[in-house]
Protein backbone atom coordinates (compact mmCIF):
# COMPACT_ATOMS: atom_id res chain seq x y z
CA UNK A 1 0.00 0.00 0.00
CA UNK A 2 2.67 2.59 0.89
CA UNK A 3 4.90 1.80 -1.98
CA UNK A 4 1.72 2.36 -4.23
CA UNK A 5 0.89 5.58 -2.70
CA UNK A 6 4.66 6.36 -2.70
CA UNK A 7 4.14 5.49 -6.71
CA UNK A 8 1.67 7.80 -7.11
CA UNK A 9 3.12 10.78 -5.44
CA UNK A 10 6.07 10.77 -7.53
CA UNK A 11 4.52 10.34 -11.01
CA UNK A 12 3.29 14.21 -11.07
CA UNK A 13 7.11 15.01 -9.22
CA UNK A 14 8.85 13.52 -11.93
CA UNK A 15 6.45 14.61 -15.19
CA UNK A 16 6.89 18.20 -13.58
CA UNK A 17 10.47 17.96 -13.21
CA UNK A 18 11.16 16.11 -16.82
CA UNK A 19 8.18 18.88 -18.56
CA UNK A 20 10.58 21.71 -17.73
CA UNK A 21 14.05 19.97 -17.86
CA UNK A 22 12.90 19.64 -22.07
CA UNK A 23 11.56 22.52 -22.10
CA UNK A 24 14.74 23.88 -21.47
CA UNK A 25 16.65 21.41 -23.37
CA UNK A 26 14.92 22.35 -26.70
CA UNK A 27 14.57 25.76 -26.40
CA UNK A 28 10.83 25.97 -25.86
CA UNK A 29 10.57 29.00 -23.77
CA UNK A 30 12.82 32.40 -23.16
CA UNK A 31 16.28 32.59 -21.83
CA UNK A 32 14.85 34.84 -19.38
CA UNK A 33 11.85 31.80 -18.43
CA UNK A 34 14.01 30.43 -14.99
CA UNK A 35 14.43 33.93 -13.73
CA UNK A 36 10.99 35.34 -14.00
CA UNK A 37 9.66 32.16 -13.04
CA UNK A 38 11.69 31.42 -10.08
CA UNK A 39 11.00 35.20 -9.02
CA UNK A 40 7.38 34.36 -9.47
CA UNK A 41 7.25 31.45 -6.94
CA UNK A 42 10.25 33.08 -4.54
CA UNK A 43 7.69 36.71 -4.49
CA UNK A 44 4.30 35.93 -4.81
CA UNK A 45 3.47 31.75 -4.62
CA UNK A 46 5.15 31.37 -1.69
CA UNK A 47 4.02 34.30 0.16
CA UNK A 48 0.52 33.59 -0.33
CA UNK A 49 1.11 29.85 0.36
CA UNK A 50 2.33 30.20 3.63
CA UNK A 51 -0.13 33.46 4.79
CA UNK A 52 -2.90 30.03 3.76
CA UNK A 53 -1.60 27.72 5.52
CA UNK A 54 -0.52 29.48 8.53
CA UNK A 55 -4.20 31.04 8.87
CA UNK A 56 -5.25 27.39 9.06
CA UNK A 57 -3.79 26.06 11.77
CA UNK A 58 -3.02 27.14 15.16
CA UNK A 59 0.82 27.71 16.43
CA UNK A 60 0.89 24.48 18.35
CA UNK A 61 0.43 22.72 15.15
CA UNK A 62 2.43 24.64 12.98
CA UNK A 63 5.77 25.67 14.80
CA UNK A 64 7.63 22.64 17.05
CA UNK A 65 10.58 23.44 18.73
CA UNK A 66 12.13 19.99 19.74
CA UNK A 67 11.77 19.28 15.43
CA UNK A 68 13.69 22.57 15.20
CA UNK A 69 16.13 22.21 17.88
CA UNK A 70 16.93 19.23 15.15
CA UNK A 71 17.57 21.01 12.16
CA UNK A 72 19.39 23.70 14.07
CA UNK A 73 21.87 21.42 15.57
CA UNK A 74 22.04 19.07 12.42
CA UNK A 75 22.39 21.86 9.74
CA UNK A 76 25.03 23.99 12.42
CA UNK A 77 26.99 20.13 12.74
CA UNK A 78 27.68 19.51 9.12
CA UNK A 79 27.84 23.13 7.94
CA UNK A 80 31.13 23.12 11.02
CA UNK A 81 32.43 19.30 9.39
CA UNK A 82 31.48 20.73 5.72
CA UNK A 83 34.35 23.80 6.83
CA UNK A 84 37.01 22.04 8.67
CA UNK A 85 37.32 19.51 5.46
CA UNK A 86 37.12 22.45 3.06
CA UNK A 87 39.71 24.08 5.38
CA UNK A 88 41.95 21.39 6.59
CA UNK A 89 41.44 18.37 3.52
CA UNK A 90 40.72 20.31 0.97
CA UNK A 91 43.01 23.14 1.49
CA UNK A 92 40.18 25.68 0.47
CA UNK A 93 40.30 29.89 0.59
CA UNK A 94 37.66 31.37 3.29
CA UNK A 95 35.15 31.81 0.46
CA UNK A 96 35.23 28.13 -0.79
CA UNK A 97 35.26 27.26 2.62
CA UNK A 98 32.01 29.22 2.92
CA UNK A 99 30.46 27.62 0.06
CA UNK A 100 31.52 24.28 1.36
CA UNK A 101 29.65 25.36 4.67
CA UNK A 102 26.58 26.32 2.96
CA UNK A 103 26.10 23.06 0.80
CA UNK A 104 27.07 20.59 3.23
CA UNK A 105 24.38 22.61 5.98
CA UNK A 106 21.88 24.56 4.19
CA UNK A 107 19.51 22.54 2.00
CA UNK A 108 17.10 23.44 -1.34
CA UNK A 109 13.96 24.92 0.67
CA UNK A 110 11.67 26.14 -2.31
CA UNK A 111 11.69 23.89 -5.62
CA UNK A 112 12.33 20.82 -3.87
CA UNK A 113 10.78 20.74 -0.43
CA UNK A 114 8.18 22.67 -0.85
CA UNK A 115 6.46 20.52 -3.31
CA UNK A 116 7.12 17.17 -1.86
CA UNK A 117 5.96 18.51 1.66
CA UNK A 118 2.42 19.54 -0.39
CA UNK A 119 2.17 16.87 -2.17
CA UNK A 120 2.90 13.95 0.97
CA UNK A 121 2.02 15.73 3.80
CA UNK A 122 -0.57 19.09 2.21
CA UNK A 123 1.48 21.39 4.43
CA UNK A 124 4.58 23.27 4.13
CA UNK A 125 4.68 24.56 8.01
CA UNK A 126 7.95 22.80 8.32
CA UNK A 127 10.01 23.82 5.48
CA UNK A 128 8.84 27.31 6.12
CA UNK A 129 10.18 27.10 9.53
CA UNK A 130 13.36 25.84 8.63
CA UNK A 131 13.93 28.61 5.43
CA UNK A 132 13.19 31.13 8.15
CA UNK A 133 15.89 30.20 9.86
CA UNK A 134 18.26 30.16 6.58
CA UNK A 135 17.62 33.12 5.61
CA UNK A 136 18.00 34.93 8.71
CA UNK A 137 20.91 33.07 9.90
CA UNK A 138 22.44 31.10 7.74
CA UNK A 139 22.68 33.08 4.68
CA UNK A 140 23.81 36.18 6.05
CA UNK A 141 26.21 34.35 8.18
CA UNK A 142 28.29 32.87 5.00
CA UNK A 143 27.85 35.94 3.09
CA UNK A 144 29.59 37.68 5.73
CA UNK A 145 32.20 35.18 5.68
CA UNK A 146 32.91 35.72 1.41
CA UNK A 147 32.52 39.33 1.84
CA UNK A 148 35.10 39.09 4.44
CA UNK A 149 37.88 37.25 2.02
CA UNK A 150 36.96 39.79 -0.69
CA UNK A 151 38.00 42.83 0.90
CA UNK A 152 41.03 41.07 3.03
CA UNK A 153 41.79 39.27 -0.65
CA UNK A 154 42.01 43.24 -2.04
CA UNK A 155 43.71 44.61 0.90
CA UNK A 156 40.88 46.74 1.74
CA UNK A 157 39.82 47.34 5.66
CA UNK A 158 36.81 45.32 7.01
CA UNK A 159 34.90 46.86 9.56
CA UNK A 160 30.86 46.32 8.81
CA UNK A 161 29.37 44.28 10.63
CA UNK A 162 27.99 42.40 7.13
CA UNK A 163 26.18 39.43 9.28
CA UNK A 164 23.41 42.90 10.41
CA UNK A 165 24.04 44.48 7.28
CA UNK A 166 22.57 41.54 5.54
CA UNK A 167 19.65 40.87 7.60
CA UNK A 168 17.18 43.55 6.26
CA UNK A 169 18.16 43.39 2.72
CA UNK A 170 17.32 39.12 3.28
CA UNK A 171 13.87 40.66 4.96
CA UNK A 172 13.43 42.71 1.91
CA UNK A 173 14.70 40.06 -0.81
CA UNK A 174 12.54 37.16 0.89
CA UNK A 175 8.90 38.10 1.26
CA UNK A 176 8.63 34.35 2.72
CA UNK A 177 10.21 35.85 5.84
CA UNK A 178 7.72 38.51 6.47
CA UNK A 179 4.74 36.34 5.37
CA UNK A 180 5.72 33.53 7.59
CA UNK A 181 5.94 36.65 10.58
CA UNK A 182 2.34 37.42 9.86
CA UNK A 183 0.97 34.30 9.28
CA UNK A 184 2.18 33.71 12.71
CA UNK A 185 0.44 36.02 14.71
CA UNK A 186 -2.63 35.21 12.64
CA UNK A 187 -1.80 31.71 13.97
CA UNK A 188 -1.66 32.88 17.58
CA UNK A 189 -4.36 34.73 17.70
CA UNK A 190 -6.68 32.63 15.67
CA UNK A 191 -7.69 35.03 13.08
CA UNK A 192 -8.56 34.18 9.95
CA UNK A 193 -9.05 35.57 6.47
CA UNK A 194 -12.31 36.56 4.78
CA UNK A 195 -13.06 33.69 2.41
CA UNK A 196 -12.62 35.54 -1.03
CA UNK A 197 -8.94 36.47 0.22
CA UNK A 198 -8.26 32.66 1.31
CA UNK A 199 -9.40 32.08 -1.95
CA UNK A 200 -7.20 33.86 -3.71
CA UNK A 201 -4.22 33.16 -1.39
CA UNK A 202 -4.79 29.33 -1.61
CA UNK A 203 -5.29 30.33 -6.04
CA UNK A 204 -1.79 31.90 -6.04
CA UNK A 205 0.15 29.51 -3.27
CA UNK A 206 -1.22 25.81 -5.45
CA UNK A 207 0.90 27.64 -8.22
CA UNK A 208 3.87 27.25 -6.03
CA UNK A 209 4.28 23.24 -6.27
CA UNK A 210 4.09 22.52 -10.22
CA UNK A 211 6.04 25.73 -11.04
CA UNK A 212 8.96 24.71 -8.59
CA UNK A 213 9.32 21.56 -10.02
CA UNK A 214 8.79 22.96 -13.58
CA UNK A 215 11.71 25.32 -12.53
CA UNK A 216 14.31 22.82 -11.28
CA UNK A 217 13.61 21.14 -14.33
CA UNK A 218 14.81 23.86 -16.38
CA UNK A 219 17.95 24.50 -13.82
CA UNK A 220 18.74 21.00 -13.94
CA UNK A 221 19.33 21.13 -18.13
CA UNK A 222 21.15 24.75 -17.26
CA UNK A 223 23.18 23.91 -14.65
CA UNK A 224 26.11 22.27 -16.72
CA UNK A 225 27.98 19.73 -14.33
CA UNK A 226 31.45 19.07 -14.91
CA UNK A 227 33.68 15.48 -15.00
CA UNK A 228 36.51 17.03 -14.51
CA UNK A 229 39.33 14.70 -13.42
CA UNK A 230 41.96 14.55 -9.91
CA UNK A 231 40.59 15.94 -6.84
CA UNK A 232 37.42 17.26 -8.14
CA UNK A 233 35.55 14.31 -8.20
CA UNK A 234 36.99 13.18 -5.01
CA UNK A 235 35.56 16.71 -3.17
CA UNK A 236 32.15 16.32 -5.11
CA UNK A 237 31.78 12.48 -3.51
CA UNK A 238 32.93 13.65 0.29
CA UNK A 239 30.35 16.71 0.03
CA UNK A 240 27.29 14.61 -1.97
CA UNK A 241 28.08 11.79 1.13
CA UNK A 242 28.04 14.55 4.16
CA UNK A 243 24.86 16.03 2.42
CA UNK A 244 22.63 13.40 1.17
CA UNK A 245 23.60 10.60 3.30
CA UNK A 246 25.19 11.69 6.60
CA UNK A 247 23.57 14.65 7.17
CA UNK A 248 19.74 12.60 7.47
CA UNK A 249 21.18 9.50 8.98
CA UNK A 250 22.49 12.18 11.75
CA UNK A 251 19.14 13.88 11.80
CA UNK A 252 17.65 10.92 12.14
CA UNK A 253 19.09 9.40 14.74
CA UNK A 254 19.44 13.18 16.95
CA UNK A 255 15.76 13.55 16.12
CA UNK A 256 14.39 9.80 17.87
CA UNK A 257 16.74 8.89 20.46
CA UNK A 258 17.36 12.90 22.15
CA UNK A 259 14.58 14.89 21.24
CA UNK A 260 12.00 12.00 20.93
CA UNK A 261 10.30 13.31 17.99
CA UNK A 262 6.74 11.98 17.19
CA UNK A 263 7.06 9.99 14.07
CA UNK A 264 5.19 12.97 11.72
CA UNK A 265 8.25 15.17 13.00
CA UNK A 266 10.92 12.49 12.57
CA UNK A 267 10.51 12.02 9.44
CA UNK A 268 10.10 16.08 8.02
CA UNK A 269 12.90 16.39 9.61
CA UNK A 270 15.14 13.38 8.05
CA UNK A 271 13.26 14.48 5.06
CA UNK A 272 14.50 18.51 5.21
CA UNK A 273 18.12 16.81 6.11
CA UNK A 274 17.97 14.87 2.90
CA UNK A 275 17.34 17.63 0.80
CA UNK A 276 19.57 18.64 -1.87
CA UNK A 277 22.20 21.86 -1.34
CA UNK A 278 20.76 25.32 -1.63
CA UNK A 279 20.68 26.71 -4.98
CA UNK A 280 22.26 29.80 -3.41
CA UNK A 281 25.67 28.12 -3.99
CA UNK A 282 25.56 28.57 -7.32
CA UNK A 283 24.42 32.35 -7.03
CA UNK A 284 27.15 32.93 -4.70
CA UNK A 285 29.98 31.27 -7.01
CA UNK A 286 28.76 33.19 -10.02
CA UNK A 287 28.71 36.38 -7.58
CA UNK A 288 32.27 36.32 -5.87
CA UNK A 289 33.82 34.34 -9.21
CA UNK A 290 34.32 31.24 -7.42
CA UNK A 291 34.45 27.21 -8.66
CA UNK A 292 30.99 27.76 -10.71
CA UNK A 293 31.44 24.19 -12.03
CA UNK A 294 31.82 22.89 -8.31
CA UNK A 295 28.54 24.40 -7.37
CA UNK A 296 26.89 23.67 -10.18
CA UNK A 297 27.57 19.84 -10.14
CA UNK A 298 26.94 19.46 -6.70
CA UNK A 299 23.20 21.28 -6.87
CA UNK A 300 22.50 18.75 -9.45
CA UNK A 301 24.23 15.80 -8.30
CA UNK A 302 22.94 16.18 -5.15
CA UNK A 303 18.86 16.96 -6.46
CA UNK A 304 19.17 13.83 -8.14
CA UNK A 305 20.24 11.82 -5.23
CA UNK A 306 18.11 13.45 -3.18
CA UNK A 307 15.12 11.74 -4.92
CA UNK A 308 16.07 8.73 -4.00
CA UNK A 309 17.15 9.40 -0.02
CA UNK A 310 13.94 10.99 0.04
CA UNK A 311 12.20 7.94 -1.51
CA UNK A 312 13.79 5.72 1.00
CA UNK A 313 12.90 8.04 4.12
CA UNK A 314 9.38 7.85 2.96
CA UNK A 315 9.49 4.37 2.23
CA UNK A 316 10.69 3.35 5.30
CA UNK A 317 8.03 5.27 7.36
CA UNK A 318 6.59 1.91 6.97
CA UNK A 319 2.95 3.13 7.26
CA UNK A 320 0.64 5.84 5.72
CA UNK A 321 -0.67 7.53 8.38
CA UNK A 322 2.46 9.15 9.14
CA UNK A 323 1.22 11.75 6.52
CA UNK A 324 -1.24 13.18 8.65
CA UNK A 325 0.05 17.13 8.37
CA UNK A 326 -3.92 18.06 10.44
CA UNK A 327 -2.38 16.42 13.13
CA UNK A 328 1.40 16.90 13.98
CA UNK A 329 1.82 15.00 16.48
Amino acid sequence: MLFLYLLKSNIPIFGAVLVGYFCSFFHILGKRATSVLSDFVFLVALPCMVLFQFSKYSIDKIFNLPYMGVIVISSLVFASIGGFIGKKVFKYNLSETALTVMSSGQVNTAFLAIPIFLLFFKTVSPVIMVSVFQQLILAPTILGLIEYDSYRSKGKGFTSLVFLKELPKAMIRTPIIPASLIGLIFSYYHISFPAPVSYFLDLMGMAAAPVSLFVLGLSLEQDKISFRKGDFRYQVSIRLILKNILHPLFAFFLGKYIFDLSPFWLVTASLMAAMPSSRSCALFAQRYGLDIQMANTLIVLSTLTAFIVINIILYLSGDVSVFMPQDCS
